[in-house]
């Protein structure tokens, strides 16, 4: 099985990522997702193009997984579809993180 997360979790990854960004970009999180896409990329067009690429990658890793645990989730083909993408998904977390620190340290 290649889920190892809830629909419930997904949802929270979601919801959550564009709010983080916004906390970050020194937004207020306290908006509907759609409002918030619209003031980070209003602030921030690479931030926005970034988390847009790590939702997108997010949700194609998450839909696969879940196709391929209706089907025969024993194929290689499938097995290495989702390594690829969960890959993907990390880099794109990689670089969407890297790109926050170093234009909006966080201060301690």
């Amino acid at each position: 099985m290649y889920l190892a997360m809830t629909q419930q979790d997904y949802q929270e990854v979601i919801n959550e990522a564009p709010r983080i960004v916004a906390k970050r970009l020194g937004l207020s999180a306290d908006q509907d997702k759609a409002h918030l896409l619209d003031e980070i990329s209003s602030k921030d067009q690479l931030a926005a193009g970034l988390l847009t690429k790590f939702i997108d990658t997010y949700t194609e890793w998450w839909e696969t997984s879940c196709a391929a645990t209706q089907g025969d989730a024993n194929s290689e083909e499938i097995a290495n579809t989702i390594q690829l993408l969960i890959d993907k998904r990390g880099q794109m977390r990689t670089a969407l993180l890297s790109y926050l620190n170093s234009q909006y340290p966080t201060r301690i």
